[in-house]
């Protein structure tokens, strides 16, 4: 046998054990990926269960607070909506594992921002379930204000009452605001929509549960409120500021109109000595 035939099987033997390496190393990797996407699957059907949950409980309460409520009612309502906060917080639990590798996969294109907002959005939905609950628990005697009377005339009340509560609401929505704010909706692809429709949300609550204190003074609670009303066509502005088109009063008591009076310069039938423009 020739020295060239020797050599030739420890010449390809190197290249058979390279090749070897490479399968093996495509079989680990392939392997890792199938726990990996295992492991997501069940963690994602871990995380499903509460959120059904949730919502359940959810649909329960809102059936609830669509009829008239009582005392047994009310009680009903509220275990519901502290069972779907729970449900909320445990998902949110969960789903908490996963936010490094949905920051991880910022770079996917087309998806990747989405992925990456999740978990702020995850937290945001917590905290918002924890602001209902309390929420509901304060409003307790507006809700359940005796018939015949305004539920605004139980407003002072409930939230002199509940002060600290009412601190403590007012900075977790200011916390979620800020939070939700960050979010950049022109990065969003399917996100968008709703990321752009909390932020409008939430940007809002602090306001509306800040003037909601001063309602029923607003709403002629105990005492008539009568407001002036000016409309202006936007399309006669002038350099004085603009015509006005019509004058009207409103006067409100507990909530509700209880008179209202316009008058209107298109009219043909007001003389011009009637209109007080």
């Amino acid at each position: 046998m020739s020295q060239q035939a020797i050599d030739q099987p420890s010449m390809r033997h190197p290249y058979r054990s390279t090749r070897t390496t490479r399968q093996r190393l495509g079989w680990l990797l392939g392997g890792a990926v199938g726990v990996l996407l295992l492991l997501l699957l069940i963690q994602g059907i871990r995380i499903a269960l509460p959120l059904q949950n949730a919502y359940q409980d959810g649909r329960q309460f809102a059936q609830i607070m669509r009829g008239d409520l009582s005392p047994e009612s009310y009680a009903l309502a509220q275990q519901s909506l502290q069972a779907s906060a729970s449900a909320i917080e445990d998902a949110e639990e969960r789903f908490a594992l996963l936010t490094p590798l949905l920051h991880g996969l910022r770079w996917l294109p087309g998806v990747g921002s989405d992925l990456a907002a999740l978990p702020v959005l995850a937290d945001a939905g917590q905290q918002l379930s924890e602001v209902a609950v309390s929420g509901m628990a304060i409003a307790e005697p507006i809700l359940l204000a005796p018939k015949g009377t305004s539920p605004l005339t139980q407003l002072p009340a409930a939230y002199a009452a509940a002060e600290p509560e009412m601190a403590a609401i007012l900075q977790k929505i200011d916390a979620i605001q800020q939070q939700v704010q960050m979010l950049d909706p022109a990065r969003l692809n399917l996100l968008r929509e709703p990321v752009e429709e909390l932020q409008a949300a939430t940007s809002l609550l602090a306001p509306g549960l800040r003037l909601s204190a001063s309602l029923p003074d607003i709403l002629g609670v105990g005492e008539t409120r009568t407001y002036l009303i000016l409309a202006q066509n936007n399309h006669e502005l002038r350099a004085t500021g603009g015509f006005l088109t019509a004058v009207g009063r409103v006067s409100l008591q507990d909530g509700r109109v209880v008179s209202i009076d316009f008058m209107d310069s298109y009219d043909p039938s007001i003389s011009r000595t009637d209109l007080p423009l």
